[in-house]
């Protein structure tokens, strides 16, 4: 009860919201889809705005709120119930989680998201990306516009087809009109008017920055453990992802000092991280990142840890824990596959459990995993 106390007290929040008894259903809906929409929360029925208990006294409040979550909230939902008795009067608390069926509307049709202590209307670009998360539409098709065939690399599109695509065509044997169609079939040219799709320009754009300016990776090495200490080296790596992968691996190896110490006869060099692991982790960066963000990849070195962050949270149904157990809910399938071609991914699922492996070998912390706003972070640690 103290418990329950201590929130009413604190107020509402992003997660906490105060209904009173004779909140209107369709407003309760907009509330419990917002919550669905963002990281889930509670709703405490029988407080006032201000934080007064007023208490609930229906008698079939509960069949009340499932049939609000049943007919108001489309797909509909069955949240947490429990009742309590505070200062004499019932509060109802209903426990929202955050949705796995993303986007949440309501009966009449209206996206919401929670923005701080409120709920409000999805814009535009916030429902695409819910869109995205739900695997119902993929940003990685989107034309871009006034682009055409000449923004991407012709030799890097012929060596692909002819050395790495399961057909291994000949792209200079084919007519325009079925080499076009090609393209377009693997979503490299967008269908209606042949402009090239964001998951073209990054694989094969001759400039895809210029383009797609979050395809450029930063990274940083700073010689202490702060961002405000002294910067060591600073890179700005663009192109295809092919090639920024590579390059940034290549960064990153000239970045990290070997040690290594004399036994005997031999020099023994002592591994910071595992290649397979840089490896791993870049890749990861780029391949689940939320592409329709405006961010950028970094990657930060420090004395003391590496740091790489992504733009973009989770995709839906994906906790860290179940990401450590290998659940792999790919948010970009398309650019997933071009990368499996490239032979830059393999074995589904299996890189994080691989990567916290490797790291307990070298008898280091555990990698941290975390969200912090939209974005997520991996962290490596040094001895």
């Amino acid at each position: 009860m103290t418990e329950l106390k201590n929130l009413i007290a604190a107020g509402e929040s992003s997660h906490l919201e105060f209904k009173s008894e004779q909140v209107k259903p369709e407003d309760l809906a907009k509330e419990i889809v917002s919550f669905l929409n963002f990281q889930g929360g509670k709703i405490l029925l029988g407080v006032e705005d201000d934080g007064t208990i007023s208490g609930v006294s229906r008698p079939d409040v509960e069949e009340w709120v499932i049939n609000i979550c049943r007919n108001n909230v489309v797909p509909q939902i069955i949240p947490g119930y429990q009742e309590f008795t505070v200062e004499g009067k019932a509060v109802v608390v209903l426990g929202i989680p955050a949705g796995i069926a993303k986007p949440y509307h309501t009966q009449k049709g209206d996206y919401y998201i929670r923005a701080g202590s409120t709920a409000r209307k999805a814009s535009r670009e916030e429902l695409s990306r819910l869109f995205q998360d739900s695997g119902l539409i993929h940003y990685e098709t989107t034309p871009i516009s006034g682009t055409t065939l000449a923004e991407l690399n012709w030799q890097r599109l012929h060596d692909y087809f002819l050395n790495l695509h399961p057909a291994h065509l000949n792209l200079n044997d084919e007519d325009e009109n079925a080499r076009n169609k090609m393209l377009q079939n693997l979503d490299i040219l967008a269908q209606a008017d042949g402009s090239t799709t964001v998951v073209g320009m990054l694989m094969f754009g001759l400039q895809p920055e210029r383009h797609l300016p979050q395809s450029e990776v930063l990274f940083a090495h700073f010689k202490g453990k702060e961002i405000s200490d002294e910067l060591l080296d600073r890179k700005s790596l663009t192109g295809p992802l092919p090639q920024i992968i590579e390059d940034a691996q290549r960064v990153l190896n000239l970045n990290l000092q070997t040690a290594s110490q004399i036994e005997g006869m031999k020099r023994i060099d002592h591994v910071i991280f595992p290649d397979k692991v840089l490896r791993e982790l870049i890749i990861n960066a780029l391949l689940h990142r939320r592409w329709g963000l405006m961010g950028n990849v970094r990657i930060f070195l420090f004395e003391d840890r590496l740091q790489i962050s992504s733009p973009g949270r989770l995709p839906n149904g994906v906790t860290i824990e179940k990401m450590k157990e290998s659940t792999h809910v790919p948010r970009n399938p398309i650019l997933m596959k071009f990368l499996q071609d490239y032979h830059f991914v393999e074995k589904l699922g299996r890189g994080i459990p691989m990567v916290v492996r490797e790291m307990k070998k070298l008898g280091v912390r555990e990698p941290d995993f975390h969200e912090s706003g939209e974005e997520f972070m991996v962290t490596l640690y040094r001895e």
